[in-house]
């Protein structure tokens, strides 16, 4: 619904015409298939339209291979139009999401018409922690929240529910049981009694959200080490870093990923089973959750805070160890120890020697700092003369005292794109902003950091 207005509105994807295609995929087959067929092509973005501006109903018949001809059809669609990089492809309309409204069953309609129908989603959180310091066994914490609250009450730790803890050597599956069985009772109705009125109450699970390992087994997904080890697309090892790789063409999507299992339970022995399950990077059998109705991939999502804060630490390191020598290190130490931190920021120890006691917070504030400590501080002589031969080679540069350069720019670009990723606020054009960061970002550490 509209803020403004009460009308209703429709969230659509705009379709193409043969002659509307970009000049890069049109072929002969496409435009028999268009006369043919009357083939149109499905667009990746979204609008939205009034409700007043829709003139009649017609039949598409969607190409997916799961769904049959039909027996009267005014267009039909195969493709999907889509942008990577700056360059328009297309891709099998079966590569995309689906709707709720395809792979959810509608709950039971409140025994009463009249009745108060009040509806929720449930966001799931885990992770594990060390219950004794720096000791090897930890403890999984399993929490919850009413997804239906406004931010500023989602942050407050009275509207957090522990559900459980994991003990070391427990089983999530086993743990989480008895909550399943709980949601799917929600997920079909129940009726509740509050304030002296009964109401029907239904929910459904939101969003799942998990450090990288916990994630990827929420996810039914191998865990990262592997060689598909992402819960987002079949990205392999060796192109992790890759800014061309196409996560659209090769992403993971739940109706796909179902008839991967459903392959995997009905092979014959465990060696076949082992081998699907590693030729697609999937668990060999689904996590519990999938017991309810979710997409278990769009419900996933990477949690930033893990991700960034990994990065970080990834990126501190290769700086002490791998780019300054005693004499950088010393200067940057100095430099540290006088810079005007904001009031409202705890002292921290040295980050050369005490790097390992930071928490991830730490490390995120530490690099908002970052460029402006690098720029006061750095001069050619202070990096190791192998790395600086080594940006100077891969970024082209005319001599060594450019190097300083590149690498505050990392820094400043790694510094925004965490800023810009924990904005209060997002809009269509901080989406925009955040993939340019990130193309850039990932060109520079592609030439500072060897991975």
């Amino acid at each position: 619904m509209n803020k403004i207005s009460s009308e209703r509105r429709l969230r659509i994807q705009p379709t193409r015409n043969f002659g509307e295609l970009p000049s890069n995929v049109k072929s002969k087959e496409r435009n028999q298939r268009s006369k043919n067929d009357s083939e149109l092509w499905l667009e990746e973005t979204r609008i939205i339209i009034k409700t007043k501006d829709v003139i009649r109903h017609i039949n598409v018949w969607i190409k997916d291979g799961d769904t049959p001809r039909p027996l009267a059809f005014d267009f039909s669609i195969q493709e999907i139009v889509y942008t990577l990089n700056g360059r328009q492809k297309l891709r099998k309309v079966s590569l995309q999401r689906k709707l709720p409204v395809e792979y959810v069953n509608v709950p039971q309609l409140p025994p009463d018409p009249n009745m108060k129908h009040l509806k929720f989603f449930i966001d799931l959180y885990y992770d594990d922690f060390g219950a004794f310091n720096r000791a090897y066994h930890k403890l999984g914490g399993i929490y919850i929240q009413i997804g239906n609250m406004k931010r500023e009450l989602r942050k407050k730790l009275r509207n957090h529910f522990l559900i459980s803890f994991v003990p070391f050597g427990g089983e999530f599956n086993d743990i989480l049981e008895e909550f399943i069985s709980d949601m799917k009772e929600l997920q079909s109705g129940v009726l509740m009694t509050t304030r002296n009125e009964q109401v029907w109450v239904s929910a459904g699970l939101g969003m799942v959200t998990a450090d990288l390992p916990q994630g990827n087994d929420m996810a039914g997904i191998k865990r990262q080490n592997a060689e598909y080890g992402c819960r987002t697309c079949k990205v392999p090892q060796n192109r992790l870093s890759d800014i061309d790789f196409d996560i659209f063409q090769n992403g993971r999507y739940h109706h796909l990923t179902n008839k991967i299992f459903d392959e995997i339970k009905s092979s014959q022995n465990i060696t076949t089973r082992k081998r699907i399950a590693q030729e697609h990077g999937v668990c060999l059998i689904p996590n519990i959750l999938d017991d309810l109705f979710r997409d278990r991939h769009l419900q996933t999502p990477q949690d930033p805070f893990h991700c960034l804060a990994g990065l970080a630490r990834r990126f501190f390191d290769h700086l002490f160890k791998c780019e300054l020598e005693k004499s950088g290190l010393d200067a940057f130490h100095n430099e540290w120890k006088s810079f005007e931190i904001p009031n409202s920021w705890k002292r921290l120890q040295s980050p050369i020697t005490h790097f390992e006691s930071y928490w991830m917070s730490d490390s995120l504030r530490l690099v908002m700092i970052m460029p402006f400590i690098l720029s006061r501080c750095l001069i050619p002589a202070h990096f190791k003369q192998g790395f600086a031969e080594s940006i100077k080679n891969e970024c082209l540069l005319a001599n060594i005292r450019q190097v300083k350069a590149v690498i505050v720019e990392a820094w400043s670009l790694f510094a925004k794109f965490c800023a810009k990723v924990f904005a209060n606020e997002f809009c269509r054009s901080d989406y925009q902003t955040l993939d340019q960061l990130l193309g850039k970002l990932i060109k520079t550490l592609n030439k500072v950091i060897n991975y």
